[in-house]
């Protein structure tokens, strides 16, 4: 079982030629809303990867709560350890520009009442693996964490949004998962030049493995001081919004399996995340294992 612990938002998504300027008003025809957040995007993929899920957050008693909730209700995954609080559901408002790139600004609202003594001793027993980002509280993700190394549990951290994370949260990650903007972020203070590089750093310093996302360039994994690099599969992309949450739920459906090694794994959460980025919307465009062949 995969428990991930994270925001749940509602996701109000909009089309447009081009992003705003400072000061600027864009207009587009329509808007939608779908269910979304990173933790609630990662739990969903997991789930399509063939993993039990039990997710872990808080939305608030409204539309929107409901709203964020239906798509993981229907894939059966375990909501027991999510809270209804008193503030309002998370909400992020997306752009998409006609390159299928996304700019988005989310209000954390009941996210921000996420607690990790929603996870119950017998949850963390019964797990293989704990998926954390960074949009619930870091203090919260970091007792967790340590919950979870003293049972055995896999931690897999995807540093998204970009924050600091101290050492003492650090040494209960094995799997730290970046992008390039999220590393540059981590090695502000160290004189490195590319990202590959500051991987490998990360990687040594931190003793942990390094998975850096880096777009159409593919990915590299950075581990015992070895870099391999995986290419990106070609696509037209549409809508990035959810690849980099589906490839995180599909990568740790895979480390969570015993018969998968973190290079297949990487793999296949590629293709799933190229398969994502072929369609719009959030949660909606996360592919179901059995299209990924």
């Amino acid at each position: 079982m995969i428990i991930v612990f994270g925001a749940i938002y509602a996701d109000m998504v909009m089309r447009v030629d081009k992003f705003p300027d400072p000061g600027e008003t864009v207009l587009t025809a329509t808007y939608t809303y779908v269910p979304g957040g990173k933790g609630a995007n990662q739990a969903l993929a997991a789930s399509r990867a063939g993993q039990k899920v039990l997710l872990a957050g808080a939305i608030g008693s409204d539309a929107q709560g409901t709203l964020a909730l239906t798509l993981l209700q229907s894939a059966s995954i375990d909501l027991s350890a999510v809270k209804v609080s008193s503030m309002p559901t998370g909400c992020s408002s997306i752009f998409v520009n006609k390159h299928g790139e996304n700019m988005i600004c989310s209000a954390s609202g009941a996210n921000m009442e996420v607690r990790e003594n929603q996870i119950t001793h017998q949850m963390l027993e019964e797990a293989d693996a704990l998926v954390l980002q960074c949009e619930a509280p870091i203090d919260q993700c970091a007792k967790l964490a340590s919950r979870a190394k003293q049972v055995g549990v896999t931690v897999i951290l995807n540093l998204a949004p970009a924050i600091h994370v101290p050492d003492y949260y650090l040494k209960n990650v094995d799997y730290l998962i970046m992008n390039e903007v999220e590393a540059e972020f981590m090695c502000d203070a160290v004189n490195l030049t590319d990202t590959i590089s500051m991987a490998t750093a990360i990687s040594q310093q931190k003793k942990l493995v390094a998975i850096l996302t880096q777009g159409k360039n593919g990915c590299t994994l950075a581990s015992n001081g070895n870099i391999n690099h995986f290419p990106a599969f070609k696509i037209n992309a549409v809508d990035t919004t959810a690849a980099g949450d589906t490839f995180i739920g599909y990568l740790a459906a895979g480390i969570a399996s015993p018969d998968s090694s973190i290079e297949s794994a990487i793999q296949t959460a590629s293709k799933a995340a190229s398969i994502c980025c072929t369609r719009e919307g959030s949660q909606p465009s996360i592919p179901f294992s059995i299209e990924l062949g």
